[in-house]
């Protein structure tokens, strides 16, 4: 069974492969290796979050017996209606937060940077004191939550910046998502 995890926004599965062998760069060892690793294998089911998608992508993308559209389990908090048990693993301090500066009509803006872990480079600096400036002039509440990385951890120091939280890197973050206004990413 195929938990697909994503809207594809490139090629992928039997397309890519496809295409490589299309324009010579699919070398031997390379389909050895594959075929070890068990790529581009046959799957009984493959989910997927729309009809569409799998009329579009994923039928071409991969080989299985049947596509279904149940939607992704990981997104079902989004439709939970504060249900409790979704809390577990979230940051209560930056929740907390969050839901008083909603409370206050504040608009709530989430960046959260994808770390990819082949560049080594760290994420984009940010000039938050600017930024705080900005926010407090428009009503902003702007919090960040960068993708998981143990070694991450973000702090501002002496700093008063009220207008902007880091959200804790280790945290989920997904049952606090329907209070955000904004969000910015490259998920």
């Amino acid at each position: 069974i195929q938990l697909w995890h994503a809207v594809p926004t490139k090629q992928i599965g039997l397309i890519k492969k496809n295409s490589l062998i299309k324009e010579g760069e699919y070398p031997l060892i390379k389909r050895i290796l594959d075929k070890i690793k068990g790529a581009y294998c046959k799957y009984d089911v493959f989910n997927s979050t729309s009809k569409n998608l799998i009329s579009t992508t994923f039928s071409e993308a991969f080989d299985a017996d049947r596509f279904i559209s149940f939607g992704y389990p990981r997104n079902d908090v989004l439709f939970s209606n504060g249900n409790e048990k979704y809390m577990i693993s979230t940051d209560q301090c930056s929740i907390g937060k969050i839901i008083s500066n909603k409370y206050n009509n504040l608009r709530l803006v989430l960046y959260a940077p994808t770390f990819r872990k082949h560049k080594r480079e760290t994420y984009p600096p940010l000039n938050t004191l600017k930024l705080s400036d900005f926010c407090k002039e428009n009503n902003i509440f702007f919090l960040i939550k960068h993708h998981y990385r143990p070694d991450s951890i973000a702090k501002f120091g002496e700093q008063d910046l009220s207008s902007i939280i880091y959200y804790d890197n280790e945290c989920d973050i997904y049952p606090i998502l329907s209070n955000i206004d904004l969000i910015i990413t490259d998920y």
